[in-house]
């Protein structure tokens, strides 16, 4: 007997002795789904309010999303993601693996054939979502909007040599053409490139673009460099270790089309965005020059003051056995 009955063995007012149960105490008590179940269930239920505090501790969206096209908006949604399973908190930002959900590795091949990486292969991708980066994005938005309501002659569309920067324009205009949400909207948002290394990505995710606009004096602008085009941004990430490549939405406002070389007297090299600009916009060749025979595949970079101009939706960690064969192709001088 593994306790003591009151009135005999017919388990009437039987007290069991600790580790047993049953009428008669004949069972041992199974303790191991108890402590399995006591260790998972708060974990479970402390990343989700850790997530649940992430999204709405003093992180609300400073302008309402709902003005935002239907596309840009899915990436700015907390009521979507507190419904959604998968979610990991980071420092400064969380994140979700792309390949556990089938609509998510939609919406990022989709995205990456229009940005030149169709063809290329990556290990690991994950959707990011950082509210105080997304606030900072808005913010400017909202406050660039305003001024162009308010004093439309401050947006300077006059430039010196006319007619070559009128063909960089153009192609600018065929690149936001690309993107069906950006038909109404009075400033355009894209998709770019960032490419980098995985702790660069990391930092980037957590904080910001803030310490590679101070760092980049770059050959067309001082500002944080992007491109549309994965590809041409080979020479920035195929070298790392853990390559890895942002997809970042961007505003570039008012742009000023570029034509000059850097080496030229009159180029760019890390100046400041031209005054009445937002961005530098500039149509490359492969070598990174400016393109000069329009009949050539050429590329484009973008140059960006304002770290609020950008927020990352994307990190992804390429094959670097795969870009080893690329990279020869790509390969030009790079600003460090």
């Amino acid at each position: 007997m593994n306790g003591l009955c009151s009135s005999g063995t017919n388990g009437t007012g039987c007290v069991c002795n600790e580790g047993f149960t049953g009428l008669y105490c004949e069972t041992k008590r199974d303790y191991s789904m108890i402590i399995s179940l006591s260790v998972i269930i708060p974990s479970v239920v402390l990343i989700s309010l850790g997530i649940f505090l992430y999204l709405f501790c003093g992180r609300k969206p400073v302008i309402d999303i709902s003005i935002l096209p239907e596309e840009i908006r899915w990436y700015f949604d907390t009521e979507r993601i507190l419904t959604e399973s998968g979610w990991v908190e980071d420092k400064g930002f969380i994140y979700k693996n792309v390949m556990e959900d089938k609509k998510y590795l939609k919406r990022l091949t989709s995205l990456m054939t229009l940005l030149d990486g169709g063809t290329l292969e990556w290990q690991c991708a994950y959707v990011i979502f950082n509210q105080n980066l997304q606030n900072n994005f808005l913010g400017y938005r909202n406050v660039t909007l305003s001024r162009h309501n308010d004093s439309p002659y401050l947006f300077k569309k006059n430039y010196p040599q006319k007619e070559q920067r009128d063909w960089v324009m153009e192609q600018y205009k065929n690149l936001v053409g690309r993107y069906e949400w950006n038909v109404n909207l009075e400033l355009p948002i894209l998709p770019v490139i960032h490419g980098t290394s995985e702790k660069v990505a990391k930092s980037i995710c957590s904080t910001g673009f803030a310490s590679l606009s101070s760092l980049d004096a770059g050959f067309y602008g001082k500002g944080i460099y992007t491109t549309s085009s994965c590809l041409y941004a080979l020479p920035y990430y195929a070298t790392k270790t853990k390559p890895t490549i942002l997809i970042c939405l961007v505003t570039p406002g008012n742009v000023y089309p570029v034509i000059e070389n850097a080496t030229e007297s009159s180029g760019l090299m890390g100046k400041v965005i031209q005054n009445g600009f937002q961005s530098h916009f500039v149509i490359t060749a492969k070598s990174g020059k400016i393109a000069i025979d329009r009949d050539q595949k050429f590329y484009d970079e973008f140059v960006m003051p304002t770290e609020s101009q950008l927020v990352p939706i994307y990190m992804i960690s390429m094959e670097k056995s795969y870009l080893d064969e690329l990279i020869s192709e790509f390969k030009r001088e790079i600003p460090h």
